[in-house]
Order: structure tokens, then C-alpha cells, then sequence
């Protein structure tokens, strides 16, 4: 969806005047924490945890594996990869959705 009213500027770029293909190259600086987690439900916490790896980065599953544990264990959630979203406490949630934010080690940015 672009935005048809005003300029939409990140990193000295206008994401509305850029291509598709660029924008997908944007969008691998950005990570989404929504309320609540915004879990799939039908995977797990480490498949969650891996999914913008997969769908943004050109890693091997190996190398995912790998950032998906370590990213779990920087939240001390290590023992929760192979749970669904339902079998997870409120904070679990929480704490999963902030690191699959976090989770390609790009830069933060607070937007409010």
C-alpha cells in the first residue's frame, strides 16, 4: 500500500518513489512489534522466530537455526522453540514478538 499524500522519507529515501524491489530491500531494515506478539498460530515459537529470516534474508537454514537459538536464549526462552503461541504465558508472547523484532540485528527505530 503507498501512501498517495505526502513524502514518506527513511534513510534519505522516498519509499513512495522507489520500486517494489527496492522497497523490499527497505524493508530489511525494519522489524514490526505489534501487541501482543502477532504470533502465527500455527507455529511454533521457533518457526515464528525464523520467519522473517526466511522470508527477508538470504540465509541457509543452518545459519537460521543458529540466529533463531541465540535469539531465543537472549530472552532466556530457549526451552520454548518447539511450543505454539497457545502454550505460551502472556510475557512469553511478548517477549518472542520483541525478539523476532529484533531478531535480523538491524537498527532499532521507535516510531510512535
Amino acid at each position: 500500500m503507498k501512501v498517495r499524500v505526502c513524502l514518506v522519507p527513511y534513510d534519505g529515501i522516498d519509499i513512495n518513489a522507489i520500486t517494489y524491489a527496492e522497497l523490499r530491500r527497505v524493508r530489511r531494515n525494519f522489524g514490526v512489534l505489534f501487541q501482543g506478539g502477532a504470533l502465527f498460530d500455527s507455529m511454533n515459537s521457533f518457526e515464528n522466530v525464523a520467519f522473517p529470516l526466511r522470508t527477508f534474508s538470504e540465509m541457509g537454514e543452518d545459519e537460521i537455526a543458529n540466529v533463531v537459538k541465540r535469539c531465543l536464549a537472549m530472552v532466556e526462552l530457549e526451552d520454548v522453540g518447539e511450543k505454539l503461541p497457545s502454550e505460551l504465558s502472556g510475557e512469553c508472547k511478548k517477549a518472542r514478538g520483541t525478539r523476532s523484532c529484533c531478531c535480523a540485528t538491524t537498527p532499532i527505530h521507535h516510531l510512535r
